[in-house]
């Protein structure tokens, strides 16, 4: 009988170890900048600004780790897909706005609170 769960389980201690030992290259600006104001906003408790920076943080960390091997974004990369979440909430309020104007007014302010970072 096995007593431990790696005898039952062995990629699960392995898949940890890869996890730890993966390289992750040096962040951008753009990206220190986002994730300090997300922490900011996440205590403050500012459910707007949390909102919106957390889904572009992901998408930044989403395009690092994306293909064969972890690449760190630089200004242009940082700045575009930015400007693609921006993008995608104006598309996004354009849609609500017929149906669902809170929908669409929310949207709108992030897509506002959002352009900030590309000025």
């Amino acid at each position: 009988m096995a007593d431990t769960v790696s005898e039952f389980y062995p990629s699960a201690v392995s898949f940890g170890r890869r996890a730890a030992e993966k390289p992750v290259g040096p962040q951008g600006a753009l990206t220190t900048r986002l994730q300090a104001d997300l922490a900011a906003a996440v205590k403050s408790g500012d459910g707007q600004a949390k909102s919106a920076l957390r889904v572009v943080v992901a998408a930044l960390q989403n395009a690092e780790v994306a293909g064969a091997a972890v690449q760190a974004l630089g200004g242009p990369e940082e700045i575009a897909i930015v400007k693609g979440e921006v993008e995608s909430r104006r598309a996004a309020a354009k849609l609500y706005a017929a149906g669902r104007p809170e929908a669409a007014a929310r949207e709108t302010a992030e897509a506002d609170f959002l352009a900030r970072y590309l000025l």
